[in-house]
């Protein structure tokens, strides 16, 4: 016995070293990189956005681009220089019609040789109907007394009338053609010194002169706008829709301004439509734009949907629903009205009903 342990020893340390030689192989590090197993795919049911048919106001509109056209306007000034300004019988924003005085220089006495020089006029031409009714008498006396005298005598006579009082016309006459000569000299002048409105609008502009300051010739002084110009126009196939005596929003960069339409009395082309803004704007520069948000139909409490839930198969409309097995499917309708973002639903859905939208 003594003499077999030593062997059975042996074979103990043998295997032992045999063991641990492998799991140290096995435990060794590779020259070769890890390989990673592939990640199990995970199955997620795809998340759809939904919205609901339901109940809502649509309005169908349609947007309308409208452009300004500048205003007809007149600048004013005095064709003379070198006088004193007068009055100024208007500021910016009055509104005036044509022919009212806007402002005035210094008319010295003109108007006073004028109205007297209008006075004298009428007693020129009364003194004119009393010569021809004189006149007259003078004839007729003539040919009741003096009947015994031969026919000649008698147009001698009446000759000498007619020539002394032709001379007494003559000399009227050329008093008075006198006098209006000067009178029109008196106009001219306070004419050049007085500026009028052109037309019917409203004066945008006026010059305030200091105290001691002289008119220039060509200077501006007034400047009367043309209100019923300022329009902006478009064409549009929607023509019929624009109501008078209706007000209307027109967006100018952004900003709302109220309008209303504006129907000329010249022909202009059936689709062509004419706003004026309610509240002037004299800052607008021509080729200025616009747009319109015409409501053309409103519905009240009728089925609706968003706009971007309709798809379309061979020509028809669909909504896609979400089927009881999980998966997509679609459903025809029939559609009314559109607004910006809802459209009507006639038939195929029912309230309430999900509809899915698009990804």
């Amino acid at each position: 016995m003594k003499t077999r342990k030593p062997k059975i020893r042996q074979r103990i340390i043998l295997i032992t070293s045999i063991l641990f030689s492998i799991v140290l192989q096995a435990c060794a590090l590779s020259e070769t990189p890890e390989m990673k197993c592939p990640p199990v795919p995970v199955y997620e049911e795809p998340a759809y956005e939904t919205a609901l048919c339901q109940r809502m106001t649509i309005r169908d509109t349609k947007t309308i681009r409208f452009s300004y056209h500048a205003t007809r306007e007149e600048t004013l000034f005095y064709p003379v220089e070198g006088i004193h300004y007068s009055a100024f019988f208007v500021v910016p924003g009055t509104a005036v019609l044509k022919g009212d005085l806007l402002c005035e220089l210094d008319l010295e006495n003109y108007p006073e040789l004028l109205s007297e020089a209008e006075a004298t006029l009428l007693d020129l031409q009364q003194e004119q109907v009393l010569l021809e009714e004189n006149l007259a008498l003078s004839l007729k006396r003539e040919s009741l007394t003096n009947t015994e005298t031969s026919k000649r005598e008698r147009q001698n006579t009446v000759n000498e009338i007619n020539l002394r009082y032709t001379q007494k016309r003559t000399e009227l006459e050329d008093r008075i053609y006198i006098l209006q000569k000067r009178m029109e000299e008196y106009q001219t002048v306070i004419r050049e010194r007085q500026l009028y409105a052109p037309f019917d609008g409203t004066v945008t502009y006026v010059y305030s002169p200091g105290s001691s300051d002289l008119s220039q010739k060509g200077q501006r002084i007034v400047t009367v706008t043309d209100d019923s110009q300022m329009l902006f126009t478009a064409e549009t196939e929607y023509s019929s829709y624009f109501l008078p005596d209706t007000e209307y929003l027109l967006s100018i960069n952004g900003e709302d301004r109220i309008t209303v339409p504006v129907f000329p009395e010249e022909e202009s082309s059936p689709n062509t439509v004419f706003l004026a803004l309610k509240v002037p704007d004299y800052d607008l520069e021509d080729g200025v734009s616009g747009t319109l948000e015409l409501s053309l139909e409103e519905k009240d409490q009728v089925l609706g949907i968003p706009k971007k839930a309709l798809s379309s198969i061979n020509g028809k409309p669909i909504v896609y629903l979400l089927g009881e097995d999980g998966f997509r499917t679609y459903q025809e309708v029939n559609t009314g009205i559109e607004g910006p973002y809802y459209t009507e639903i006639i038939s195929g859905l029912e309230e309430g009903d999900e509809i899915l939208l698009p990804d």
